[in-house]
């Protein structure tokens, strides 16, 4: 009888032990996990497409689609974070070559579509209203 209820704590007190350390190392493994990686990293871009700058804008618009194409291309960026690459997405919005209008519309990219990364524009009068939002969010420019 004595050897049976020593077996009896023994077992309980090693599923204890196994069922505190399968917790333990659940909420570790959890805390390992960290956040999830966003589907693509966004990036936010405020060019003029229409008005009186609208040349140079269609420049900077394609040299930036040909970079993002030959980067996810490749898998996209890699991000240590994550230990992951992830793809790049570019929402693009037209100033109209206003600078007033460049502020509206890298206030929508940062409240509306939460971009991760501000993309420079052309003209410097353009660029300037851009730094300030930019500086405003803490989003990198």
């Amino acid at each position: 009888m004595e050897k049976r209820r020593f077996f009896l704590r023994l077992v309980q007190h090693g599923c204890v032990s196994i069922l505190a350390w399968m917790v333990v190392m659940g909420f570790y493994g959890l805390s390992l996990a960290g956040p999830e990686a966003p589907a693509t990293i966004k990036l936010g871009c405020v060019i003029p497409l229409t008005g009186p700058m609208s040349i140079g804008g269609s420049w900077v618009k394609q040299g930036y689609d040909i970079a993002v194409k030959h980067i996810n291309a490749d898998g996209g960026v890699y991000v240590k974070e994550y230990d992951k690459k992830i793809l790049l997405e570019i929402i693009y919005q037209d100033n109209e070559s206003n600078p007033r209008k460049t502020a509206e519309r890298m206030e929508k990219l940062y409240s509306l579509d939460k971009v991760h990364f501000f993309l420079g524009g052309f003209a410097q009068f353009l660029i300037v209203p851009q730094l300030a939002v930019s500086e405003k969010y803490e989003v990198p420019f």
